[in-house]
């Protein structure tokens, strides 16, 4: 019988009345209509082009699946609405879907990441409410820097002051800080090293501002408290006093990174729950916490995601472009993480067949990102964060040997990573569940390149190697800057430095896992008379078996294949051919 196309409403023109065995002569598809037919009361149409599946539940109603290779709109709900009656139109936007479907699509693909922001922001208030001020490592250094900044110390400068952590007032660099501030910070002393000023030390006070030292956060550029300025910005026009505006920066804090969370794992085409359950670990204190480190998690958390979504599926500009930014923020808010800026280039390279445009943002994003990265070095950095522990001089003397010969601090970060040195006592098992992590992830690259593919699995073997070249140096700079001549290995090392490589990891681990898991998954008909199209990367022979990868997280074995001609390709660039298949029952 003749074949009528896609009309506007999505309308066979035979009415529904095919052949006597159920097919259309276009190849056994036929566009779900109204149903009218007795031979389309449990068809399926698939199109080629979008994977927007449509499932008859009778004559009058039908329920609309998700579409899986557009991530558009769908109904799974199997309530059988009289919204459904409106067509789908099987094109490459999937138009013409009623605001039901669009409602029930919504709940049921975010319901998971709805409860996990419920989750974020009852753990991030109950940190604020329970923990007092000055809790948080370094918190009183960072709530100076800040507070400079808003009062237009952009860069930091000699200042005449000591704190718990720079005992010598006379090497000291920072700016200046409001009196409220300093009094609040004074007011809630803890017992513990946390950059707090010496009142008693403190040279030059105007009755309004008062300079006072952050050497250890002076190199930190203002792009990295970007929620914290705003905060204190947003409270003196107000005229909050410094309690308030302090409060204020932690909320701030706490709503950007469950924001930058919940928009990562929207992102995210699968692997939800590892990324959920790695949001939640860095919940407490790096979601609301007034320190660098608060929005290098939560951007860590984001170019996670963001870097996997284009990893397994080609990306658009606008996603190249996040991807970009989003890395070149990483690398300005600390210089151990510059890596992250060539991150963006080796995830584009996983797919050979890409637009020129993106390939393009791609590049001048790194570029951007390099440019501003060696601007800051240039200018905002030559300071010694630790000048009570290594002065200016022996960085200077360290900087020439290192450069002259690298092996003896290549061999003693080393010694230190094999003897898990760090700071304290808690943070050896700390740093060993983190080289687990590290080394798990790199055997399941390594194990899954068969099933993964060549081109895949060196994207991910690249990825690791500049997140190693992170590691080495963060090692580097704790021994340049805080290491002193009598300790051997590298002093000073938190397990909290190398928290932003983990949502990566996990990422990665959980992808490379899961390839045997769905190179096993099979579908197989549970009725007969379940017609459709299907692409798949190579040509077949009829009647026989093959894996069919519909997506980066699906994947299906198809039964007696119908070949047809190359159409074509893919979202990873594989050329595609169109057949039609017929799934009996089992």
């Amino acid at each position: 019988m003749r074949w009528g196309g896609f009309g506007s409403d999505g309308l066979c023109d035979s009415n529904g009345l095919c052949g006597s065995d159920g097919s259309c002569s276009w190849g056994g598809l036929c566009n779900l209509g109204r149903l009218r037919g007795r031979n389309h009361a449990r068809s399926q149409c698939t199109c080629g082009r979008c994977d927007c599946s449509v499932q008859s539940r009778g004559a009058d109603n039908h329920n609309v699946r998700g579409c899986a290779g557009c991530d558009r709109v769908g109904c799974d709900c199997g309530c059988n609405a009289r919204d459904h009656r409106e067509k789908l139109h099987c094109g490459r936007n999937c138009r013409g879907i009623s605001r039901h479907q669009v409602n029930c699509y919504w709940r049921r693909r975010n319901r998971e990441v709805m409860l996990a922001a419920l989750a974020l922001l009852l753990c991030g208030t109950m940190g604020i409410v329970l923990l007092p001020p000055g809790s948080t490592p370094d918190v009183w250094a960072h709530v100076y820097r800040v507070d400079a900044i808003v009062n237009g110390d952009m860069l930091a400068r000699p200042v005449h002051a000591a704190s718990d952590e720079q005992p010598d007032a006379a090497h000291n660099v920072g700016g200046r800080v409001d009196d409220d501030m300093v009094r609040f910070s004074l007011a809630h002393k803890g017992s513990y090293v946390c950059g707090l000023v010496a009142p008693d030390s403190i040279a030059v006070d105007d009755g309004r501002t008062a300079e006072v030292p952050f050497d250890n956060t002076a190199v930190y550029p203002p792009s990295a408290y970007l929620p914290q300025l705003t905060a204190f910005a947003l409270g003196k026009v107000l005229s909050l006093n410094a309690s308030q505006r302090f409060y204020l920066a932690e909320a701030f804090m706490l709503a950007t990174y469950v924001a930058l969370a919940c928009a990562g794992l929207m992102l995210l085409p699968c692997r939800r729950l590892p990324a959920i359950a790695v949001a939640m670990l860095m919940t407490v204190p790096a979601s609301f916490a007034i320190s660098a480190d608060s929005q290098l998690d939560a951007l860590a958390l984001m170019f996670a995601c963001l870097l996997y979504r284009c990893m397994q599926r080609r990306p658009s500009a606008t996603l190249c472009l996040a991807l970009s930014v989003t890395a070149g923020l990483l690398a300005l808010a600390k210089l151990s993480y510059a890596p992250f800026a060539l991150m963006p280039v080796v995830a584009v390279a996983r797919h050979q067949h890409l637009p020129a445009r993106q390939r393009l943002i791609t590049l001048v994003g790194c570029a951007v990102s390099i440019a501003l990265l060696l601007a800051w070095m240039l200018v905002g950095t030559g300071y010694a964060t630790n000048p009570s522990r290594v002065s200016d001089a022996q960085i200077a003397v360290r900087k020439r040997m290192t450069l002259m010969n690298p092996w003896p601090l290549i061999r003693r970060i080393i010694g230190s990573i094999v003897r898990l040195q760090g700071w304290t006592w808690w943070e050896s098992p700390l740093l060993l569940l983190f080289w687990l992590l590290m080394a798990a992830a790199i055997a399941s690259a390594l194990l899954a390149w068969r099933r993964r593919g060549t081109r895949q699995s060196v994207v991910w073997l690249l990825l690791r190697l500049l997140m190693a070249a992170c590691v080495m140096l963060i090692y580097a700079s704790v021994w340049l800057e805080f290491t002193t001549e009598q300790e051997s290995g590298v002093g000073g090392i938190n397990s909290r430095y190398f928290l932003p490589l983990v949502p990566l990891l996990v990422l990665q681990l959980a992808d490379c896992l899961s390839a045997p898991i769905e190179n096993r998954r099979a579908v197989t008909g549970q009725q007969y008379g379940k017609f459709g199209t299907v692409a798949y990367p190579e040509p077949v022979e009829n009647g026989t078996e093959m894996v069919l990868h519909r997506s980066a997280c699906q994947e299906q074995r198809i039964r007696d294949f119908r070949v047809g001609p190359p159409l074509r390709r893919q979202r990873d660039d594989a050329p595609v051919h169109v057949g039609h298949f017929h799934v009996c029952q089992r």
